[in-house]
């Protein structure tokens, strides 16, 4: 009967056995892992290590300003030509006449007399026209001499001259004439008082009766001239106030109890010329 190794050399076999086991289980898992590694690579190789992504910076939205609204700049508007001055254009109502300078023939000496105008200044004359107003000294100056209208002007400042002559004129011969001679008037109240606004009146009516029984006073003849008038105003720039619109009947006359004589109005009419004045002035 053969005798068995000792247990040493048992334990030693089985040693071995085992490291021959752990080898064998390493080289294989060694072997997976290069099939796998070869796999991957035949995939395109790993993957690129992940960078940071930078992320894009909204900016935060603005609403936007709205554009300043522009006042859209109007288009010049072409001045349309103004009236002439000669159009009576209604006022806001002047009450004040002490800045006011009245001249004119006896007609006007009546508005001095009945027209409540105290605080106004007066330069006429019974008989004076447009030709004389220049030339006769008829009016108390400063110094206490005579001079003319035109002389007293001068030395009055005011804003405004109301001017009224015409009926010591109807025996000139034309409207023309006179309306020359008006013109001549009408620059030298204005070189006396450069910065006075003229306005001209124009001439009352007369009544039917005084007109058909005169050889001189004739209402047609009135008409002429103040058409004359109306023109001299727009020319030279001058207010026109159709003064006698108000003091005009229905016939185109002056009516019968408007003047005791036909020419010269009552107290009543000179009112009503006031009131036109007051509404139709500056």
């Amino acid at each position: 009967m053969q005798r068995r190794g000792t247990p040493y050399k048992r334990r030693t076999n089985r040693d071995k056995i085992r490291k021959k086991r752990r080898r064998i289980a390493i080289i294989s898992t060694l072997a997976v892992a290069l099939a796998v590694f070869g796999v991957l690579r035949s995939l395109g190789g790993p993957a690129a290590p992940n960078e940071p992504v930078a992320l894009a910076t909204v900016s935060p939205t603005q609403t936007p300003s709205a554009a300043p609204t522009q006042t859209p700049t109007a288009a010049p508007t072409a001045t349309p030509s103004a009236p002439p001055k000669s159009t009576a254009a209604s006022g806001t109502g002047q009450e004040d006449f002490s800045d006011a300078v009245f001249i004119g023939d006896s007609r006007t000496v009546g508005l001095q007399q009945n027209g409540g105008l105290a605080n106004a200044k007066f330069f006429c004359g019974t008989g004076l026209n447009v030709e004389t107003a220049m030339t006769k000294p008829v009016v108390t100056l400063a110094d206490g001499s005579k001079g003319t209208v035109v002389d007293a002007l001068r030395q009055t400042p005011c804003q405004r001259v109301y001017v009224m002559f015409g009926v010591n004129e109807l025996g000139w011969p034309s409207a023309g004439s006179f309306k020359k001679k008006y013109v001549e008037l009408i620059q030298a109240l204005r070189q006396a008082q450069p910065e006075a606004e003229i306005y001209v009146q124009s001439i009352l009516p007369i009544s039917k009766e005084k007109s058909d029984s005169s050889e001189m006073y004739k209402q047609s003849k009135i008409n002429d001239f103040n058409q004359a008038l109306l023109q001299m105003a727009s020319e030279e720039g001058v207010r026109y106030l159709n003064v006698a619109s108000v003091v005009t009947g229905s016939d185109g006359y002056l009516p019968k109890e408007a003047a005791t004589d036909g020419v010269h109005l009552t107290k009543s009419y000179c009112k009503k010329w006031v009131d036109y004045l007051k509404t139709h002035s500056k």
